[in-house]
């Protein structure tokens, strides 16, 4: 199938677009430019609701008003809403085919208020005689494009990241969907489950034909049994993958939530922090204070006043060591004159005998030495006890021990300071810390990993159980089977009989064989092809400095990715968008080139999140890959692959919004309803209708900027 043509009227902003497709083999590509908020999103809705009807629409179209938003403010009104598709059937024998598909509705509104009415479809094939009708338009449509693949053929951009993003058991059954259909899976399962109850209903019969052999209908019985069961045992193994599956991405996301909160920080640490805080500030304050004591007993020291009478008290040493050389200190005069009065002769050797007139004159010229002696006796003894008890205070001092002390209490003070504080910064940012919170509990995140961790464990352990006893039940089949032929061998009836089942069991295995054969050797193709793409794309090399190495489709329909030493990517968590976006597209195209299904793929901004070599690459492998390819792409997106586009894009419109005017668009289109307006302007030319600035005019603004200058 390619599209031709394609006509709305009244979907939405669209109420009178029509559009030509390219066809052409060498120029493939159409485009249609349009910036946000003009209608590609609406277009890609309408061509869907065309092809699929209403369960192509969000909700399945439950609550989606088709008609223009403006449709009527006054009387209610009947809105005509409708989508002609025109499409080519190829066939190698008949040729090409082209039909028309309509599809229209009419709602009633009035003001907000809308009501649909029934919807008509209509088929037509195209003849050079005219237009035959053609019945069952949906069945038709199906059969060559059904619905499972719409997200395939028709992608938002954004929508398709749901293949490598989200819960891993929605992207698998997305993903397996995708490959199922459009590789025939699911014909093939069908075929293999009607060839299985054929198996079962002559089994069945040999159990009611087997007469009076209890051997046979005891085996039969036995079989009929296994082979029951075995199908709702695969259906509770599927049932157990998924739940696992949703267990271990529930466990994962409560392990990231309390990864994020106790990066944030832990409630509980928070508070045992804080609370080393106050007391390494508490005992930085007392020491402190310790310090300051200590600071103001150092001013009231002796040392404090050895340094500061250092030269006087040297002179006054000097001054007592004199008189202690002189015999002045100690004084003791007295006591030895006292002496020599009761002594017969002086110290000078004369007599001192009171009866004699020499000795009495004598003996009164020491009793007035002794006299004048005890005149300056308290001078002398306070210089005396000033000599002996002065002996410390006046040594000299050795080296500069005040000093010493003042800095080192200095130096305490200063470290206290310091500690007080950073332990009060230290305090302060935790208190702001444990503020910010968020109204998380650490124990509870711990309490929710656990609960899905052992669910998820649990869902393993019983998957693997079931699995166990499914691997056991077809062994148990296999040797019914065996003991059943010989049974059903010992007669003609029953030689019949095994030849109906010996055919059941070949197409059986024919089937199978061919189902393995699509899963693996078909399934590894798009691998592959997805995988060339991929790395294409994001210009991996094969070095050891790729950090994208790889990316294959698994056995249980995953898309993975691998990096360096085979390590293994979560392509939502470690992959960028631009990354994403290209493995996303990697993998529609090489399943569209896989299966072989001529189909467009329709894809709405396919080149967000992108730039550079990525966006062109992205670009190119698109249009040399897809049959027919229409992209809906922003201005942004068309920057740096105008060559691109001019090698291989056929048909280019641009739609443009009125409502941006004038803030954007620099002339008055002259619309006054709510539509978007479509141009043949290619992304190399503009015109009256699509003439666009490109950057704000701060003149033009309707808001001051403000003043961003800072006092200093």
């Amino acid at each position: 199938m390619k599209l031709l043509r394609a006509r709305i009227e009244n979907f939405r902003l669209l109420k009178e677009v029509e559009l030509e497709f390219s066809t052409d083999t060498d120029r493939n590509l159409s485009v249609i430019r349009a910036a946000n908020e003009s209608g590609k999103t609406t277009l890609l809705t309408a061509l869907q609701w065309g092809l699929f009807g209403d369960k192509a629409l969000p909700g399945r179209g439950k609550n989606f008003r088709h008609s223009p938003l403006d449709a009527s403010s006054g009387e209610a009104k009947s809105v005509t809403v409708s989508v002609e598709i025109d499409y080519v059937m190829s066939d190698l024998d008949s040729g090409d085919t082209i039909y028309r598909l309509t599809r229209s509705m009419t709602e009633t509104v009035k003001g907000g208020d809308w009501k649909k009415g029934r919807t008509d479809v209509c088929l037509f094939q195209l003849k050079p005689t005219g237009a035959d009708p053609m019945p069952n338009p949906d069945a038709h449509i199906n059969s060559y494009l059904p619905e499972e693949l719409r997200e395939v053929f028709f992608t938002d951009g954004d929508r398709a990241l749901s293949f490598v993003e989200g819960a891993r058991d929605d992207q698998k059954e997305r993903v397996e969907g995708a490959i199922r259909s459009l590789l025939g899976l699911g014909v093939m399962e069908k075929a293999h489950g009607d060839v299985h109850e054929v198996e079962l209903g002559l089994n069945r019969k040999i159990k009611r034909e087997a007469g009076n052999r209890n051997d046979l209908k005891e085996v039969s019985e036995r079989l009929v049994s296994l082979q029951e069961e075995i199908p709702q045992l695969e259906k509770k193994i599927n049932s157990l993958e998924k739940s696992r599956l949703r267990f271990e991405d529930l466990e994962q996301e409560a392990d990231r939530k309390l990864s994020d909160a106790l990066r944030k920080g832990n409630r509980t640490e928070l508070e045992k922090q804080r609370q080393t805080a106050i007391r390494g500030r508490e005992s930085a304050e007392k020491d402190a204070t310790q310090a300051a004591r200590d600071h103001a007993n150092l001013f009231k020291s002796e040392f404090l006043g050895k340094h500061l009478l250092a030269e006087p008290f040297k002179k006054a040493k000097e001054i007592l060591d004199g008189l202690h050389r002189q015999g002045k200190i100690p004084s003791q005069t007295i006591p030895v004159l006292e002496d020599r009065l009761n002594q017969p002769t002086c110290i000078c050797g004369e007599h001192l005998d009171p009866k004699g007139q020499d000795g009495q004159k004598r003996r009164r010229h020491i009793q007035h030495l002794i006299d004048e002696s005890r005149n300056s006796d308290e001078i002398q003894r306070k210089v005396t006890e000033l000599f002996y008890s002065a002996q410390d205070l006046l040594k000299p001092v050795a080296g500069h021990p005040w000093i010493d002390e003042y800095n080192d209490v200095q130096a305490r003070r200063q470290r206290a300071r310091r500690r007080f504080k950073e332990h009060g910064e230290a305090e302060r940012a935790t208190e702001a810390k444990i503020a910010d919170l968020p109204d998380v509990d650490i124990q509870q995140l711990r309490d929710s990993r656990g609960h899905y961790r052992k669910q998820h464990r649990d869902a393993q352990s019983q998957e693997m159980r079931l699995t166990q006893q499914l691997e056991s039940k077809r062994r148990d089949v296999k040797d019914a089977e065996k003991e059943r032929k010989k049974l059903l061998d010992q007669d003609e009836q029953g030689q019949k009989l095994d030849a109906e089942l010996e055919v059941a069991r070949d197409l059986q295995d024919i089937l199978i064989n061919a189902l393995e054969t699509m899963k693996t050797r078909e399934l590894k193709k798009v691998s592959d092809h997805m995988n060339a793409l991929f790395l294409e794309m994001i210009g991996a090399d094969v070095s050891q400095r790729a950090i994208i190495t790889r990316a294959e489709i698994t056995e249980a329909f995953r898309i993975v990715v691998f990096g360096k030493y085979e390590q293994p990517l979560d392509p939502s968590q470690d992959l960028n968008g631009a990354s994403r976006r290209a493995l996303t597209i990697a993998f529609i195209l090489a399943l569209t080139k896989v299966s072989e299904v001529e189909a467009p793929n329709v894809i709405d901004t396919p080149l967000g999140m992108t730039s550079g070599y990525v966006k062109t690459s992205i670009l190119q492998l698109a249009s040399q890959q897809s049959s027919q390819l229409i992209l809906f792409l922003t201005h942004d997106e068309i920057k740096g692959c105008e060559e691109i586009l001019d090698k291989y894009a056929g048909r280019v419109y641009t739609l443009t919004n009125p409502a941006h005017y004038p803030r954007i668009l620099v002339n008055d289109p002259g619309v006054d309803d709510t539509r978007v307006l479509l141009c043949a302007c290619n992304y190399r030319q503009h015109c009256g209708i699509c003439e666009r600035r490109e950057t704000v005019s701060l003149e033009n603004s309707d808001f001051d900027t403000p003043d961003m200058t800072m006092e200093a």
